[in-house]
């Protein structure tokens, strides 16, 4: 008997970008479930949801670009850190026809302004939001904070760093 040797095929995060992605809810619309999934479906787009726990590992590799600023590292961990959050991972629905990848399509759905209010209308970020916060820098400055309400990964790269954030790459791949 010949022994079976499994192959795991490759995908590069392009690919995987055109056929899934990630959304993740923030602590103030982790209980849109069942609202989010419809608003999806209406958009030609399905999701299998997970539920974690945010830690400061989580958080580092989320936000990478804010690293640099103790401001914005505290007030994201006073939002997020040991909060439940939902995270989703978005496929086409059966009948989207739409030559859009899932990812741009969630881009699009979500926003991608940080305050809330510069987002379209329409979109998650702009509708579902937190609140807006301030936080004094060295120099006594404010430091706006917006619980935008939503994350979501812009680039492929992005999404498979996320993915893996949340140990989801192979399950993402598996939807593929």
């Amino acid at each position: 008997m010949e022994g079976h040797v499994s192959q795991e095929v490759e995908i590069s995060p392009e690919a995987l970008a055109k056929r899934v992605s990630l959304l993740m809810t923030k602590p103030e619309n982790t209980d849109t479930k069942a609202p989010l999934l419809l608003f999806l479906k209406a958009n030609g787009l399905q999701a299998k949801t997970f539920h974690f726990t945010l830690n400061q590992k989580m958080l580092r590799r989320l936000y990478p670009d804010i690293q640099h600023s103790s401001e914005l590292v505290l007030a994201t961990n006073e939002h997020m850190l040991g909060k439940v959050v939902e995270v989703f991972l978005v496929t086409k629905d059966e009948g989207n026809t739409l030559q859009k990848s899932v990812l741009d399509q969630v881009v699009e759905l979500v926003g991608t302004k940080t305050n809330p209010e510069d987002n379209k209308e329409g979109t998650l970020r702009k509708h579902l939001h937190g609140e807006t916060k301030k936080y004094p820098d060295a120099s006594g400055n404010d430091v706006l904070y917006f619980e935008n309400g939503f994350h979501r990964p812009l680039t492929s790269k992005e999404l498979v760093e996320q993915l893996n954030v949340f140990g989801l790459l192979d399950e993402a791949k598996s939807l593929v």
